[in-house]
């Protein structure tokens, strides 16, 4: 993906056929992408003016619905907490996990019981719209004139700049003064 861009961000147009024709060992290509993809894909773009961060949380969680078992699901950082099988069966301070003959036959039932006929036009997809970036993608010229750039980055290194052109000339005549002690045509003061 990042090869065929060739930059951290793009139109979701472009993201849209490039995906189409990448085939995975389990989605076979070309395809066509479904109706709610694209539209999510759009948001996406639409939170970052335009362009899809290739390098963001809601474009690896768009690669997993496009691709759901080749792209693990991406949470939000600090939304999972994340437990081996041992640590588990101790928080329930349990045994074993297994679970009896007469346990899963319950579940069977129950959840055959619960089953309810997905209604033919629903479009959801299990989505979280929070963004994590793993590095900013704006442009200087994207920047807001208020922005902490211009506010107080830039003023403070000029400050130093003239800062440092000060230092420099007040050093100078210190030390032509010392190479001509005693002289009094460069005006230095003994």
């Amino acid at each position: 993906m990042e090869q065929e861009v060739g930059a951290p961000s793009a139109q979701p147009s472009q993201l849209s056929d490039i995906v189409s024709h990448l085939q995975s060992d389990t989605v076979l290509a070309p395809r066509n992408l479904s109706g709610p993809l694209l539209t999510r894909l759009a948001d996406i773009a639409q939170l970052h003016g335009g362009h899809v961060p290739l390098h963001g949380r809601l474009f690896a969680q768009w690669m997993h619905h496009a691709y759901p078992r080749e792209c693990p699901f991406p949470h939000v950082i600090g939304a999972t907490n994340r437990m081996s099988s041992e640590e588990w069966m101790d928080a329930r301070d349990l045994d074993s996990a297994e679970a009896t003959e007469d346990e899963m036959s319950t579940l069977v039932n129950l959840a055959r019981e619960d089953v309810v006929t997905p209604e033919p036009h629903t479009d959801a997809l299990p989505w979280t719209m929070a963004e994590e970036l793993v590095a900013g993608h704006l442009a200087m010229e994207e920047i807001a004139p208020d922005s902490i750039v211009r506010q107080y980055i830039r003023p403070a290194v000029a400050m130093l700049l003239i800062a440092s052109v000060v230092v420099q000339m007040a050093h100078k005549p210190q030390s032509q003064c010392a190479s001509n002690r005693g002289s009094r045509a460069l005006g230095c003061v003994v």
